[in-house]
């Protein structure tokens, strides 16, 4: 039975970065003859195909991918450090000058575990994590700020022994995931009109309820198309409140998310928290919605 991956924790960070100038790369990519399936993965152990387990999870933004007892992990980050929801199809979702955090159990102590872009026959090398004594490795890896928005293959190769392969050789594991890029700072002047609504929910519930359906099917008519949106999902917390609260807060924009993912509203999803220091009344039911047309490739 295939081994999951370790669990994604809330908010990964970062234990072992990439070097500031990454070392050579000592893995070289496996070009494939198309891009992966959307919204799956492509993988080989040993240059031979080989079955994995595919588990999302498409607010928090992270897929995780096992097969036998190697698993690899990755969430996609803004470059002010949130995490980034996938797209409604299960694309990975990545921006020019953010990161992608990974970690994973399985691979060779000592050894690297390295990142490549890859678009037709060129690969931009992203970096390398550190595999600790137990096998597992963890930390995030750049996305240069120049790269060209655009579908791509996210390549991650690492060294692992697989006992089933004759003589216990040590084989290389590569996992090939489709990922869009998009330039969040690019063509401001083509975005489109944004479209904006407040919703309130009930106290100390986050259902949705008919009132907010309708405040957000508001939202969505006035976006020229459900398609290609950068959506972002605001949850306000009172300033002072405590965990609970925040937990509330964004348990609310993930209520929100759904809602419109379940109405065909596709692109990036950025969700978060805000605390309200205004002092203006109390605002700690709202979420706040903005989608942003032509803005989430």
């Amino acid at each position: 039975t295939p081994a999951p991956a370790s669990p994604a924790p809330a908010s990964p960070v970062a234990v072992a970065e990439a070097p500031t100038t990454p070392r050579a790369s000592t893995i070289p990519p496996i070009f494939l003859r198309a891009l992966p399936p959307v919204g799956e993965c492509t993988a080989s152990l040993g240059g031979v195909t080989t079955s994995i387990v595919v588990t999302r999870d498409q607010l928090d933004g992270w897929i995780k991918l096992s097969s036998a007892n190697q698993g690899i992990a990755v969430s996609p980050m803004t470059p002010e450090g949130r995490k980034l929801s996938l797209s409604s199809d299960g694309t990975a979702m990545l921006d020019a000058g953010g990161d992608v955090a990974s970690w994973g159990p399985g691979f060779v102590p000592g050894s690297a575990v390295e990142f490549h872009l890859l678009s037709g026959t060129s690969a931009t090398y992203l970096g390398s994590l550190d595999v600790f004594s137990d096998g597992t490795y963890k930390g995030t890896v750049p996305i240069p700020s120049g790269q060209a928005p655009g579908t791509y293959t996210l390549q991650v190769n690492g060294w692992t022994a697989d006992t089933r392969l004759r003589a216990k050789e040590t084989m290389v594991l590569s996992l090939s995931i489709l990922a869009n890029i998009s330039n969040p700072n690019a063509n401001p002047g083509v975005k489109g009109k944004t479209a904006r609504g407040i919703v309130s929910f009930n106290a100390y519930s986050a259902k949705l309820t008919k009132s907010v359906a309708r405040r957000l099917d508001a939202v969505i008519k006035r976006i020229p198309n459900k398609s290609n949106n950068l959506v972002r999902v605001i949850g306000v917390v009172e300033r002072g409140s405590g965990a609970r609260a925040n937990a509330l807060a964004k348990a609310r924009t993930k209520s929100v998310a759904r809602y419109l993912l379940s109405q065909g509203v596709s692109g990036k999803y950025v969700l978060k928290t805000v605390t309200n220091t205004s002092g203006k009344g109390s605002s700690g039911k709202r979420t706040k919605v903005r989608i942003i047309p032509n803005r989430g490739t």
